[in-house]
């Protein structure tokens, strides 16, 4: 499996000839062990993944491609793939809590935008801690030398913390939110949908390949 998933939208022509579709909703590329833990993780509730979930046949095909001009083998039908992506959206939509999820700590930067950290090391209840998530959630683990190094303090039932950034800092509020698997991802499949309507939309096939 390559690094990158790259789609397409594109013409290809009875001589082999392509012409590709211009614009911004005509391509896009993510990576490919980003869609591959998408694909994996459904495959595994449903109980598909050894024969293979008919919803991603068009993904096995692109990662199983050894040739990457694109011809007949590697183009697909966009509406088959648009409703492959609308179906791994409704599936993780239905059943999000059976899938794995993300914490990330959120603070407000000086001009009131979000910051997510996937860690922090902040003091928190008098404490310095490191705050980090794991497969059962949330945490602060305390840092400070002595018989409290390494408590642990679970956060999955704390929507918001006080902390200090620093010992002599002011209090500020750090928001403990869950991100699913199709919070995590959804910007990325919108974006592969527009190809594919904007591939059906001039009648065009849509190629993809993992390289």
């Amino acid at each position: 499996m390559g690094v990158a998933l790259s789609m397409q939208a594109l013409r290809l022509a009875e001589d082999g000839s392509v012409s590709y579709l211009d614009g911004p909703d005509a391509k896009f590329t993510l990576s490919s062990y980003d869609f591959y833990e998408i694909v994996e993780a459904i495959e595994d509730r449903r109980g598909t993944w050894q024969k293979g979930d008919p919803t991603f046949a068009w993904y096995h095909s692109a990662c199983n491609q050894r040739e990457y001009q694109p011809n007949s083998t590697n183009t697909f039908d966009p509406s088959v793939v648009l409703r492959s992506l609308q179906e791994i959206e409704r599936e993780l939509s239905k059943y999000q809590r059976r899938y794995p999820a993300q914490w990330v700590f959120v603070t407000l930067a000086p001009d009131g935008r979000e910051v997510q950290h996937h860690s922090l090391a902040a003091i928190y209840k008098g404490r310095r801690c490191l705050f980090y998530s794991d497969e059962q959630g949330p945490w602060a683990k305390e840092t400070d030398p002595g018989l409290r190094e390494c408590v642990h303090h679970e956060l999955a039932k704390e929507p918001q913390i006080s902390v200090q950034l620093e010992a002599d800092g002011p209090a500020v509020p750090v928001t403990v939110r869950r991100l699913s698997l199709l919070a995590q991802y959804g910007a990325a499949l919108a974006a592969m949908k527009r190809v594919c309507r904007r591939a059906i939309e001039e009648r065009a096939l849509l190629y993809a390949a993992a390289g």
